[in-house]
């Protein structure tokens, strides 16, 4: 019987582009963690056109509009919604706007302690209603499209199943709709954790907080693994 030949000179090839690469990442991330920040963030222009509280409505025109209806994106309270337009050639906003789409945005602002009694409701159907109804009746439409992300995923869907009648389209993005799983550790951390005595001592969740319980899901990929991949 012959053995099979080892393709020692293809292993080492793929060996040396390999750490070639990885090389070359290592150098990348250390340039962006020690490297100045020179980039500036949402830099696409935008008018504030209402404000509620530490509420605010971004509107975003697109310069060569293709489509009557308009959309209104809403993202999470935990984040920011600069996420969508970080910078020219990595934003969503503007890639929206170059499709022809006037955009509009809501920034929910920084919560203040007496932001620690504003529920769920206030949001979906305080805050978001005012807004569907300001763009609606802005726009002279009866109803608009609707782009939920990450937690403002959810507000969004809970919006449209409570008033259908206000929204033509909507779309969802990284949204959780299903809670009652054991399926991921934040599910399993939270059916331990009493929500509500962390209400009572923090009234706002410090940031710092909630953002120790993401990294904690993945410490390699969260922690060093964003910079390398930049």
């Amino acid at each position: 019987m012959t053995q099979s030949k080892i393709a020692v000179d293809l292993i080492l090839k793929k060996l040396a582009e390999t750490t070639e690469k990885t090389k070359s990442r290592a150098q990348k991330a250390s340039e962006v963690l020690l490297g100045p920040l020179e980039t500036d963030m949402s830099t696409t222009p935008y008018d504030i056109i209402y404000e509620e509280d530490r509420v605010r409505l971004k509107y975003y025109k697109a310069p060569e509009k293709q489509h009557s209806t308009p959309l209104l994106v809403v993202y999470a309270l935990i984040n920011r919604e600069t996420m969508l337009d970080l910078q020219p050639g990595r934003s969503v906003v503007q890639t929206f706007l170059d499709h022809g789409l006037d955009v509009y945005m809501i920034d929910w602002g920084y919560p203040t302690r007496k932001d620690q009694y504003v529920t769920i409701d206030d949001h979906v159907n305080g805050y978001m209603d005012n807004i569907v109804d300001i763009i609606r009746k802005r726009c002279g439409l009866p109803r608009i499209n609707l782009m939920g992300i990450c937690m403002g995923g959810a507000f969004s869907v809970m919006y449209s199943a409570l008033h259908p009648e206000k929204i033509k389209n909507l779309v969802t993005t990284v949204t959780p709709t299903n809670f009652d799983t054991d399926k991921g550790l934040l599910h399993i951390w939270m059916k331990n954790t009493d929500a509500y005595r962390m209400g009572d001592t923090y009234g706002n969740m410090p940031g710092d907080v909630m953002n120790l319980g993401f990294l904690l899901l993945n410490p390699a990929r969260l922690m060093l693994d964003k910079y390398v991949s930049f």
